[in-house]
């Protein structure tokens, strides 16, 4: 077979070029936008958005396995979206934390946890036959920091067989240790606790971002029968109804952030007023000559001085004030 046969073809429900802007787009959301109390809604919003894309990539990438008609290339296109995306369904409304939601969220972890690590570690132990085009499965490149690695090599295989197997039993004791105290503590302290934990990882996360979405294009780069690989990729990069939907779905996240960054615009144009003590004063006189009384200008952080009427035949205050007989 030559270098520049193909042998594998990608589907553009996996890998498409609508559903990559929307990942980015979500993830590179994620990772600017600052975690203050403005913002979390949008946040709550995203983490959903983001969970739930995630989760159905992962049961689609489920179900085409079950049907042997998911490639090796796409397969792992899903599972390193999949470790930067999460999977699941955060609900984004404030809701009393009773007992059943406890067993729900539990019981949802749990289940998504075992999806996900089931199906990855079938991938990874099946790396070599795995998909109906699998006669070049050790020609297909995954990329570990940014270098080209065979992902059918042995010690590939078994690094990411023990990190989904380890990864898999601490996510379920944190999962259910979180239910539990947020059910004891009513999730108060674990809100503002979690608010914490996101403030000092803001940095991180948008390294990860950035790693997740240059690694993801490398995958797409190097594998591409047109820049020498083996996968045909034609599909992954026309825009069909497909695409065109993935890619409008964000606009429902950036229109919030458009409304917030609008809203903090109007906010600071409030606390900074161009109206100047200057200009106060001439009102002030201006009203005083023409002897015509005027609702004073107020100004947020001011106190307004009471309204006083004065004409031009009356005397000054100053004036009113000193006795008559000093002026003789």
């Amino acid at each position: 077979m030559s270098d520049t046969s193909a042998c594998q073809s990608s589907t553009a429900d996996v890998a498409g070029i609508g559903i990559r802007v929307n990942a980015y787009a979500t993830l590179l959301l994620l990772a600017i936008i600052p975690v203050i109390p403005e913002t979390e809604e949008i946040l709550l919003g995203l983490y959903s958005m983001a969970g739930l894309a995630g989760l159905g990539l992962l049961v689609t990438a489920i179900i085409l396995t079950a049907k042997n008609q998911l490639s090796l290339f796409d397969a792992l296109f899903v599972l390193h979206l999949l470790l930067f995306f999460g999977i699941g369904a955060t609900p984004t409304g404030k809701y009393k934390y009773t007992m059943v939601r406890f067993i729900v969220g539990v019981i949802s972890r749990f289940i998504g946890i075992i999806a996900f690590t089931g199906w990855g570690l079938y991938l990874w132990i099946h790396a070599r036959h795995f998909g109906p085009e699998n006669q070049c499965n050790d020609r297909i490149k995954y990329v570990v920091m940014f270098v080209d690695v065979e992902a059918t090599k042995p010690w590939l295989r078994g690094i990411w067989v023990a990190i989904l197997a380890v990864s898999a039993v601490l996510l379920s004791v944190r999962a259910g240790v979180y239910s539990l105290v947020r059910y004891l503590r009513h999730e108060i302290e674990m809100e503002e606790r979690e608010r914490e934990e996101n403030e000092d990882n803001g940095d991180q996360d948008g390294e990860w971002a950035i790693y997740a979405i240059v690694t993801l294009e490398l995958m797409m780069w190097r594998n591409n029968l047109k820049h020498g690989g083996v996968v045909m990729m034609n599909d992954n990069y026309s825009w069909a109804f497909g695409q065109i939907l993935s890619v409008v779905m964000i606009a429902a996240a950036l229109n919030e952030v458009v409304h917030l960054i609008l809203g903090q615009i109007e906010i600071k144009r409030r606390a900074h007023p161009k109206v100047t003590q200057v200009e106060e004063a001439a009102d002030a006189v201006s009203q005083h000559s023409e002897g015509h009384t005027y609702p004073p200008r107020r100004l947020p952080g001011h106190v307004s001085v009471p309204e006083r009427t004065y004409s031009p035949t009356s005397p000054s205050p100053r004036a009113a004030d000193q006795p008559i007989g000093l002026l003789q």
